[in-house]
């Protein structure tokens, strides 16, 4: 896989926290273009967190924590950047913006965790898992989608005792990609514009 993707990885809505989350060739070449450390500089450390600045050109954009995980110790086994910004719509619609214009393209629903499960990091039965797992609706269904992610060992022992599992999880494929999708609308912008847009939950 060549290309880059990015998308916003937070749910809708004003909060603490908004993420945007870069997989790819290109996640650390993104990070170094829109990415100004405080008291530090490029490159960043692996799995480390960093503060300082979203900017485009000379204009600071957001104040944030950003972290990069160099493949292949990351969710997808590639170069993985996100950005850890202030919650609301419009701030992470724009530094994916800054993103998608630096080289990367918009995420298709469910990709992050389709790569993850194509570059070998998890399979079939924890692809699955994960999507269960945001799903959830409660406690009880929270512990039956754990419930179905193996151990380390597990992975090397669950298929070849089982010849039948395997039929099994092949045919979970078909249900590895479902993604939620939201609309919002009224976002405010400079000098009192409203603008809306569209984003997706891409895990």
């Amino acid at each position: 896989m060549s290309d880059t993707i990015a998308a916003i990885a937070t749910a809708p809505g004003q909060g603490g926290i908004a993420i945007v989350r870069v997989s790819g060739d290109m996640a650390e070449d993104i990070l170094r273009r829109i990415f100004r450390p405080v008291g530090g500089k490029h490159p960043l450390p692996t799995h480390l967190l960093t503060y300082g600045y979203i900017v485009e050109d000379t204009e600071r954009i957001d104040e944030c924590m950003a972290v990069i995980m160099r493949a292949p110790k990351s969710y997808t086994r590639e170069d993985v950047v996100e950005f850890q910004l202030h919650g609301g719509g419009c701030v992470a619609q724009k530094v994916l913006a800054l993103c998608l214009s630096s080289g990367a393209r918009l995420a298709q629903p469910g990709e992050f965790t389709r790569r993850a499960f194509l570059n070998g990091r998890i399979d079939l039965s924890q692809a699955e898992a994960v999507m269960d797992l945001i799903a959830a609706q409660g406690e009880q269904s929270r512990k039956a989608a754990m419930r179905r992610v193996p151990s380390p060992t597990a992975r090397y022992t669950s298929v070849s005792a089982a010849p039948s599992s395997r039929q099994t999880l092949m045919g979970l494929g078909s249900r590895c990609a479902p993604s939620a999708r939201y609309t919002f609308t009224n976002c405010p912008g400079r000098a009192g514009s409203a603008a809306s847009g569209r984003r997706r939950a891409n895990w």
